[in-house]
């Protein structure tokens, strides 16, 4: 994912349509991921472009990307993403969805809910 913000918007934008639920294995098994996985957590899916409204939303519980008053500051947000990633050789713009992973990094299956006892991609 990438994000950009300015004073008062906040625009992320999430390149691998698998990686929208949260991957469960990132994060340490114990009481609380208990209770999390209990409440449904797992089914929880980002959108693949989130823009909020800090001035009357700090806390970004409301998505606007699909808000018509705001097509033009969504437009202008992903155009100075896309600027940026290009002026940083960002690698997404090369491996979009997904970037590589270096030589001997360990990453988490998306289907595993602990890292331990679990296959790895």
């Amino acid at each position: 994912m990438r994000c950009i913000r300015t004073e008062r918007y906040k625009l992320i934008r999430h390149f691998d349509p698998d990686r929208l639920r949260p991957v469960l294995a990132n994060v340490d098994a114990g009481p609380e991921k208990a209770r999390l996985l209990e409440a449904g957590w797992q089914n929880l899916a980002r959108a693949p472009v989130e823009l909020y409204d800090l001035a009357v939303d700090p806390f970004e519980t409301r998505n606007r990307a699909d808000d018509g008053g705001l097509a033009g500051t969504r437009q202008e947000l992903e155009s100075r993403l896309k600027s940026w990633m290009r002026e940083t050789g960002d690698p997404l713009l090369e491996h979009a969805p997904r970037v590589p992973a270096p030589v001997g990094a360990i990453v988490n299956s998306l289907e595993a809910v602990n890292p331990d006892k679990t296959t790895l991609e």
